[in-house]
């Protein structure tokens, strides 16, 4: 027994000398196999048309759910390899087949200096598409798996065990897994993460270039962090981050190692490089930032709290959500998943050793201000003029949920390392049943939909008992090596398969459809306007993954001047003026109708005259019908190519 605990300590001894060679090498093999998590092989589903290579999938099943990645997000990016005014514009006119910023609105990667900021972008331009999908996926993972072990190590006392728990727990969390790809929450826990672990080395440093060198680190990730452009995410984290810089100037601040004449410039120089490099981004994307903040959807939204207890205990059905149907009562398993951080247990443990123990310690006592505080917005509804001070009010409650989950996570880990005098094991056994029974009871009255066989009722009543076990664990500080490998094989449960192991792009660019379209755009220098007519999204977004200028294409923000052209009197602005996926289809004559849905805001639907091709300049059309029936004296179409049901057309417009 003993030689098999000196074994194993030698290997984890290992595993954390050669850490950084580790994630280096996995890195680098995971971009030269060209592996992803991506679900780009639902395209071949969608289009219908099997691609010669196969799907690509090597584990685990795409995700329909999560088309903001597949259908949206990654043929943006591939869109910048075909660009017709050079590769990795910031203003793309393949997108919207008009001037489009690429950078501010989605984060696309581009061949400019602004870039830096979006380090995880980087493979694109450095690699073809199937290598720069993987550095953008492994390397984001990777990253994020190494900032929370190193901030773990830190915060909890060098422990190692504690700091893999939490870095497991953190990294393959359902938030983190079912968003993975989406609205930059990675790059906000990494960068965030980041700037805790900068600003400890900055106390702690005696030698001044290294001191400069630091500050510097401190504005890029701070301007990586603010280039993100989620505020419902970004306001919440930032209070986690605040609370605990918090505690870590209260810890490290030392008199013999700060001098406010040296180190007040050095900070605020470097918050100048910081505040000018922001500045010109936003002044170049000026107008973009204006249209978004003016659109009916999203536009500008305000909220004041409150809604959000249940989505509290989240936590403890999130191994759910791999296995079953997306949707379900009216909500789904992405707006469902959160952190999995035990709430509430680490605000009680806080409060046993702030009060019982009596242990006034800083880092405790801001993580349980920031947990109460975000708390309280999740739960209560806000006096609208303090839900604007805090600018609370530009986030949904069910996404502050997310906040509440990484501090509360951070504060039970930190109690339990300082907490010296837990209570007796039979009145916390006794809690921990009425705990564990109630929640469950809880989730199951709150969300019934989700319960509907007894083995999901069991297997979360299964993860609220090992939950508790290891929290006991944790508390009484048993053995940490079982600790850590119970939240390993938690974090997995809950976390690892959510998105498929998955191997290049040939599912798109060796599907035939995807190479007839890039052979009609190549025709013409893509230079010519494309629509995708009656096919809906994702097909839509098609054509910009061969460089085709789409005007359909999905529309991050408004072309107002082209829509007001086919809406003369403005009343349908409200319609168009959004981010929407277009579907268009053409009619024989009559006025050009805008519609949205009333149950998704985020979609349009133009019917269009065919005459009014002509006002739109389109040249190319790929429809999956024969449209020679809208022809007329000053329309025609000509057939190029068809692949099983679609057709490529030509359009010749007369005066």
């Amino acid at each position: 027994m003993e030689n098999s605990k000196k074994r194993s300590t030698g290997i984890g001894e290992i595993l954390y000398r050669f850490r950084y060679l580790i994630i280096v090498v996995v890195f680098a093999v995971s971009g030269f196999l060209e592996l992803s998590g991506s679900s780009i092989s639902m395209w071949e589903d969608f289009i219908g048309i099997q691609s010669q290579s196969g799907d690509g999938d090597l584990f685990g099943q795409a995700r329909m759910i999560r088309s903001d990645e597949w259908a949206v997000n990654t043929p943006m990016a591939f869109s910048q390899y075909f660009a017709k005014d050079g590769s990795f514009p910031y203003f793309s006119e393949t997108l919207r087949g008009a001037k489009t910023d690429a950078f501010i609105v989605y984060g696309q990667p581009v061949l400019s200096w602004e870039v830096i900021f979006r380090p995880f972008q980087w493979g694109y331009l450095l690699f073809a598409p199937a290598r720069g999908l993987s550095f953008f996926w492994c390397g984001r993972f990777l990253a994020l798996l190494m900032i929370s072990f190193e901030l773990g190590m830190y915060l909890f006392n060098r422990r190692k065990s504690y700091a893999v728990a939490y870095s497991a727990l953190l990294s393959l969390s359902p938030v983190v897994q079912w968003w993975f790809a989406i609205n930059g929450l990675v790059e906000m826990l990494v960068f965030g993460q980041a700037v805790l672990l900068i600003v400890s080395a900055y106390f702690n440093q005696r030698q001044y270039w290294k001191k400069i060198l630091l500050a510097l680190g401190l504005a890029w990730c701070g301007g990586c962090y603010i280039l993100v452009f989620y505020p419902p995410w970004q306001i919440p984290l930032g209070y986690v981050f605040l609370f605990l810089l918090i505690g870590i100037t209260a810890k490290e601040y030392k008199k013999d190692l700060w001098c406010w004449k040296k180190d007040i410039p050095v900070i605020l120089g470097a918050l100048l490089i910081l505040g000018i490099a922001m500045g010109a981004i936003v002044c170049k994307s000026w107008n973009t930032i204006q249209t978004v903040m003016n659109t009916a959807y999203p536009g500008t939204r305000s909220f004041a709290g409150g809604g959000a207890l249940r989505k509290l205990f989240n936590w403890a059905q999130g191994i759910l959500y791999p296995f079953m149907e997306p949707a379900f009562g009216g909500t789904n398993v992405c707006e469902e998943a959160s952190v999995i951080s035990f709430f509430p247990l680490g605000i009680l443990v806080g409060l046993w050793v702030l009060i019982k123990e009596k242990k006034r310690d800083a880092m405790l006592i801001s993580l349980l201000t920031g947990t109460v505080f975000l708390t309280a917005y999740c739960v209560l509804p806000w006096p609208e003029i303090l839900a604007k001070a805090t600018l609370l009010s530009n986030c949904q409650p069910d996404r502050v949920v997310l906040a509440v989950g990484f501090i509360s996570l951070i504060l039970l880990l930190y109690a339990s390392v300082i907490s010296e005098k837990a209570p007796g094991k039979a009145a916390v056994g006794i809690v921990g049943v009425f705990f564990a029974g109630g929640t469950m009871v809880f989730l199951y009255k709150s969300l019934p939909e989700l319960y509907v066989a007894k083995r999901q009722v069991a297997a979360v009543c299964v993860i609220l008992t090992v939950s508790l076990i290891l929290v006991g664990i944790l508390w009484y500080k048993w053995k940490s090596t079982v600790f850590a490998w119970g939240c390993i094989v938690l974090a997995v449960l809950n976390g690892a398969f959510v998105n498929p192991i998955h191997k290049g792009v040939d599912v798109i660019y060796t599907n035939p459809l995807v190479q007839a379209v890039a052979a009609e755009a190549d025709s013409d220098d893509k230079q010519g306007l494309w629509i995708v007519e009656n096919i809906g999204f994702p097909c839509i977004n098609i054509p910009i993954m061969t460089g085709a200028p789409t005007i359909n294409c999905t529309n991050t923000y408004p072309v107002l001047e082209r829509w007001k052209k086919l809406d003369s009197t403005g009343i349908y602005e409200d319609t168009y003026n959004r981010y929407v996926h277009i579907f268009m289809q053409l009619k024989e004559d009559g006025e050009t109708v805008f519609e949205n849905p009333q149950t998704a805001p985020d979609h349009l639907n133009i019917t269009l005259p065919a005459k009014e091709l002509k006002t739109l300049n389109v040249k190319h059309i790929l429809t999956n019908r024969d449209l020679s029936e809208f022809e007329s004296d000053n329309v025609k179409f000509k057939l190029k190519n068809q692949v099983g049901n679609y057709r490529i057309y030509d359009v010749i417009t007369r005066e």
